[in-house]
């Protein structure tokens, strides 16, 4: 028979301690879990989570590398975060922007190049045109509180590149096609984990290898017709998307005669 010491689980590597612990902090940080900033001492955090000092000091170090905290001799761990969140269904522009967010007239755009171009290969794939045919191309950095949150190239065909102007592009790609009286039917994302290069990392004010989310955009009109594609990055200390999705109240079975 197995004795109690036998049946007891293993001791788990700090690492795994230490990834619950961060995970346990980050959620608290990220939905404003400290209202004044301030987080429990090491001592506090230590007896909460039952853990060692050096697993605690693991985790405030990795949630200060990524731009979370700060820890400041004397004073503490004071939380930092200042990430936006936007539902996925805002992102893809297909609904009425949400009062107060992001697409209801708050950021701005900076327009780093709009001109007619040759599409390559693969854009003529995604659009639908021939290699070589014109599209307009257009590279832009969308600004919000005066601090980058995006960095997009978007390649849009004709006709609809021909009811765009320059002017009119001064919050967010969406309102500019709104603006243009064009509708947009369907948006799917591709999302991607990346790294900002020494471009990215100029424009979006990013340390050069810093995580960004990179997503590529095919927006379709109300006939299901593609008519832009998009290559967009987030620093992902700054954006963050959220979803959700309820599932329909299944239908009654009927009974079994």
């Amino acid at each position: 028979m197995l004795n109690a010491e036998c049946m007891a689980d293993p001791p788990q590597p700090r690492s795994f301690v230490s990834r619950r612990v961060h995970d346990a902090l980050r959620t608290q940080i990220v939905t404003d879990g400290f209202p004044d900033g301030r987080l429990p001492t090491e001592e506090e955090l230590r007896a909460e989570f039952q853990v060692s000092r050096a697993a605690v000091r693991d985790v405030l170090t990795r949630l200060q590398q990524e731009g979370l905290v700060v820890r400041l001799r004397g004073i503490g761990t004071i939380a930092t975060h200042r990430q936006v969140t936007v539902s996925l269904q805002e992102s893809h522009g297909v609904s009425d922007p949400a009062p107060t967010g992001i697409f209801d007239g708050a950021m701005r755009t900076r327009i780093l190049d709009w001109a007619d171009a040759s599409a390559d290969a693969g854009i003529a794939h995604r659009l639908g045109v021939e290699p070589g045919d014109t599209v307009l191309r257009v590279d832009y950095v969308a600004m919000l509180n005066e601090a980058p949150l995006g960095l997009a190239t978007n390649y849009t065909r004709y006709p609809q590149a021909g009811l765009l102007r320059r002017d009119m592009f001064g919050v967010d790609w969406y309102r500019m096609l709104r603006s243009a009286g064009i509708d947009i039917g369907e948006s799917t994302f591709l999302f991607e984990a990346s790294q900002a290069d020494t471009h990215d990392a100029r424009l979006l004010g990013v340390a050069e290898g810093e995580p960004v989310l990179l997503g590529e955009q095919v927006i379709r009109t109300a006939e299901g017709a593609v008519f832009d594609v998009a290559f967009i990055r987030n620093p992902g200390h700054r954006l963050a998307n959220t979803s959700s999705y309820r599932r329909a109240p299944a239908e009654l079975e009927p009974d079994p005669a």
